[in-house]
Formats: C-alpha cells, structure tokens, sequence
C-alpha cells in the first residue's frame, strides 16, 4: 500500500492482526458473500495466458497474489506493498501454498513503484485505490511499469450515481468508493488506452491497455 497513513495503519500489532485476517477462511467468506467472488472475472479482464509477469500493486497479505500465481506457471507475481509486516504474511503463505518460486515481495510505494520501467506485462490492483489520496499516481506507476501492449486491471469500491467531484482528481473525493466515470477518467489520465469499466456486485473493474507506441 502507500504513504505514512498506511505504514501505521499496518505495523506493528495492529499489522500483524489484519494481515492475519486478510489471510484467513474470514476474507474467503467476506468475498464469496458480500462481492460474490470476484476473483474469476478479473481473471478475464486480465487475459492471462499463464507465461506473464504480474505486477500486484497493494498486495497486503498475497490474497490474490497467490491466486494469480496458480494461473502463471510459467510466469511470475511480484507483491508491492509498503507493509513489512503484510509482505512477511505474504511470503508465509506463498511457502505455505507451494509457490514461493513463482512469487516476488517487495518493499514499496504504490505511487512510485520499485520498479524498472516496461518490465511487467500484466499490472492488477484490487481494493487498494480506497485507502490512498492519489489513485492517478498510482495508476499513472502502473502505466509506467508495463511493458507496451500490457493490460492493467483495477477493481475497488463502486459508488452508483453522479461523480461526488472531479472524474480522476487526484483527492478522491469520497475516500471509499469509485464510479465508473471516475475509473474510466483515472486510467485514460493516467494514459491507458482502450479502457473499459465493469460492474460486478459492489465492484467497479477497471480494464486498459499501454499503447505499443508508449
């Protein structure tokens, strides 16, 4: 995840509580129930042909990290979260799930990524864009850090009705949750192409590509 904010809210005992929880039959349960498991259509959106390297921006615990690792076999997921306490959680569970080979903690900021330009070739972020201030830098690491012609595949909070301010403000304006024109705005601003937003259950998904001319 990102910034001061998060760093405390995620250390220490109160880290080690929640990324048990984010690792747990608990969050299973809250998402076959409450987002009727979401996982699988963001599987879709991404179009992973199971060779690709996988960037998981707030990763926290590795709760989707791990999943997507059973879909790249022959690729690799790398976690960025600036949580040590969710990244030893992480690698934990990666061990404990037999793919640790096919996973990557790393230390770091979501708005300015660890990360070499053009060397990821999927980027995905899943519930993280509520917790921060500036969802467009992050959007706009993401489109820095995939290859051309990679797809990045963001998913958070949905808020029907009229945006509550400015579509791809950089304060998000509500702190909790995402039209879709404020999806659509933050990915196009943040300069992804062919960008789509979809709906499922409480979700708002956003999908789009890195111009192969980028």
């Amino acid at each position: 995840m990102t910034d001061h904010h998060m760093n405390k809210e995620y250390s220490g005992t109160k880290g080690k509580i929640i990324a048990w929880f984010m690792s747990s039959w608990l969050r299973e349960l809250f998402e076959r129930v409450w987002l009727g498991e979401p996982f699988p259509k963001m599987v879709e959106l991404l179009g992973l042909l199971g060779n690709e390297t996988i960037l998981d921006a707030g990763c926290g615990s590795g709760f989707y990290a791990i999943k997507l690792a059973h879909k790249v076999e022959q690729g690799k997921v790398i976690g960025v979260d600036s949580s040590p306490e969710m990244l030893a959680a992480f690698k934990r569970r990666a061990n404990k799930a037999i793919v640790a080979e096919l996973t990557e903690a790393r230390e770091g900021d979501i708005t300015a990524l660890p990360m070499d330009a053009d060397s990821v070739d999927r980027a995905f972020c899943a519930m993280v864009w509520h917790h921060i201030p500036d969802s467009l830098s992050a959007a706009r690491e993401m489109h820095r850090v995939l290859k051309p012609g990679g797809v990045v595949v963001v998913a958070d909070f949905h808020v029907a009705g009229p945006a509550k301010g400015t579509p791809g403000h950089t304060i998000h304006p509500s702190g909790k949750a995402f039209t879709q024109v404020e999806m659509r705005a933050i990915l196009e601003g943040a300069g992804f192409t062919n960008v789509s937003t979809h709906i499922y259950r409480k979700l708002v998904m956003g999908r789009g590509e890195k111009n192969h001319l980028a």
